[in-house]
């Protein structure tokens, strides 16, 4: 895995830890293991705690592409598929138009079904790097919010397995603060999404953006 996919997993387990251990701290959970003192019975608890610590930041990884797979199988449930128009598909940021001059740049008739493939070929084999770095970027920044999204929401059930009181009304801090980061996420999200597909409607019409040895006559 590359650096750039392993810096995604990372940051969506942060923010599903942080969200339990906020809920836990509005709730009061987390009194016990904050007020303990060396010889208290309750030291040994602590210590039990700061090893499920340990154990949660060697599982980091995993977890993250746990829920980065969660993320990726939500956004392919047709109805949420409707929102990524034309083609139904969040991989696919390209206007019908951009995709047909992809096809004729790529030199070959167009096969619907591979539509997908002839994008990403021409994205990683004939844009020039500095606009497929700038696209990966945006891309990123797109998979980091929908999966930071969706560790947020798990944060939910998790809180409640670990008996975290959350469904009350005196943790309105806690519910007011992750639809907050959802809110933000989401339009992050969408304004990535919409940036790749800007990008590839005007490279499919520059082609000084093609790498030359790829231009077509």
């Amino acid at each position: 895995m590359d650096k750039d996919r392993q810096i995604r997993m990372l940051i969506p387990p942060f923010f599903l830890a942080a969200s339990v251990l906020w809920a836990a701290y509005l709730s009061g959970a987390l009194y016990p293991f904050l007020h303990v003192s060396e010889h208290s019975n309750d030291a040994g608890s602590l210590k039990l705690v700061l090893s499920m610590f340990g154990v949660v930041g060697v599982s980091t990884l995993p977890l993250g592409y746990a829920i980065s797979a969660l993320a990726i199988t939500i956004l392919r449930i047709w109805p949420v598929c409707l929102l990524f128009p034309p083609h139904r598909d969040y991989e696919m940021p390209i206007s019908n138009e951009a995709l047909g001059k992809v096809w004729r740049i790529l030199g070959i008739s167009r096969t619907p079904r591979l539509d997908f493939s002839a994008g990403v070929a021409f994205d990683h084999a004939l844009l020039e790097p500095k606009i497929h770095d700038w696209l990966a970027r945006r891309w990123n920044s797109f998979n980091i919010s929908t999966s930071s999204i969706a560790a947020l929401f798990l944060s939910l059930p998790l809180s409640c397995a670990l008996h975290i009181h959350v469904l009350t009304w005196g943790m309105w801090g806690w519910w007011s603060l992750i639809l907050f980061l959802v809110a933000i996420f989401v339009r992050r999200s969408v304004e990535s999404w919409r940036e790749v597909k800007r990008m590839f409607d005007l490279v499919v019409d520059v082609r000084r953006l093609v790498r030359p040895e790829r231009k077509q006559p």
